[in-house]
């Protein structure tokens, strides 16, 4: 639901209008606050499925030792 409301109404405008915030605007915190904003947008948009994606197969890659010890308590075995 969130990436189809970027798609139809966030990214047909906000990254053009950052694009010419980032020309037109004649201090330095507009033209880098244009530049995060169109970044942002994009991110949630695309790279944020891409990166997550890259955190699950480097997770799959390694095995953590429990932090807890074999004699735990039934508390834990939920964990």
């Amino acid at each position: 639901m969130e990436k189809k409301f970027i798609e139809e109404h966030l990214l047909k405008w906000i990254p053009i209008f950052c694009d010419k915030v980032i020309t037109w605007a004649e201090l330095p915190f507009y033209r880098e606050m244009a530049k995060l904003t169109k970044f942002f947008i994009e991110f949630e948009n695309e790279g944020k499925d891409k990166y997550l994606m890259t955190i699950v197969k480097a997770k799959n890659k390694f095995t953590y030792p429990s932090p807890l010890p074999q004699g735990r308590s039934e508390l834990f075995n939920f964990i």
